[in-house]
């Protein structure tokens, strides 16, 4: 596995990535979560322009994607179960 800072021209692959993960999460139950369109594509872009969206390839092949940043996570301050 090789993990990268993300391109732009990898946009429409992250996206592709974050449509299966949604998938997978209500088809086990989590209807709550990324339920309102979020990852957002422009928060996505403005991730890969800041430097800080990353992804994971095996075979040159995108199956995974992350954002790294320093500090607290303003989604993550309220967390409604």
């Amino acid at each position: 596995m090789i993990i990268r800072n993300a391109l732009m021209s990898d946009f429409e692959n992250i996206s592709t990535v974050f449509e299966h993960a949604k998938k997978y999460m209500r088809e086990n139950g989590n209807m709550k979560q990324w339920a309102d369109g979020y990852p957002y594509p422009e928060t996505i872009r403005k991730d890969i322009e800041e430097g800080i969206c990353y992804v994971c390839e095996v075979d040159k092949a995108i199956v995974g994607v992350f954002t790294l940043f320093d500090g607290p996570d303003p989604c993550y301050e309220r967390i409604i179960g």
